[in-house]
């Protein structure tokens, strides 16, 4: 009952969504999450997805094609330019990994369709980072191949 509306049980055959307590449950669970965490928490948690978005910026970089689209200060989100479309890519690895890498970011303006929208959280291991920019670059150069055949 908790995950649906009122008017589900009110006017069940005309029920149109659960929007309003999916909100009020989404807010509920941040809540109880950021006051588990406290104030030291939550600094450890920022400083720790800034370091994760840092570390995979310098591997990025080293990769042939790949580079910082703004070299501006980020904290954990971050935009990278890849060779390739970038929508390209995102169909690949979702398609044959299951690993959404990022959001293209030329879907709001063509002009940004090489760029891959990246971000990064607490949650993520330096390996998982590693294996990440292994997997961006594969299917990056396997794209380019394609197109050059």
């Amino acid at each position: 009952l908790t995950l649906q509306t009122r008017e589900q049980h009110i006017r069940r055959d005309k029920a149109t969504s659960n929007i309003c307590t999916n909100q009020a449950f989404c807010a509920t669970m941040a809540t109880a999450y950021l006051s588990l965490l406290g104030k030291e928490g939550m600094k450890e948690v920022a400083l720790l997805s800034m370091e994760r978005a840092q570390y995979f910026a310098a591997a990025i970089s080293k990769l042939d094609g790949f580079s910082l689209y703004w070299t501006g200060p980020f904290v954990r989100e971050l935009a990278i330019r890849t060779p390739r479309p970038a929508r390209e890519i995102i169909a690949k690895m979702v398609d044959q990994h299951g690993v959404l890498p990022g959001v293209d970011a030329g879907q709001w303006d063509s002009s940004l369709s090489n760029c891959l929208i990246v971000a990064f959280t607490e949650k993520r291991t330096f390996t998982e980072i590693d294996q990440f920019v292994q997997l961006l670059g594969r299917f990056a150069t396997a794209a380019v191949a394609e197109t050059v055949v």
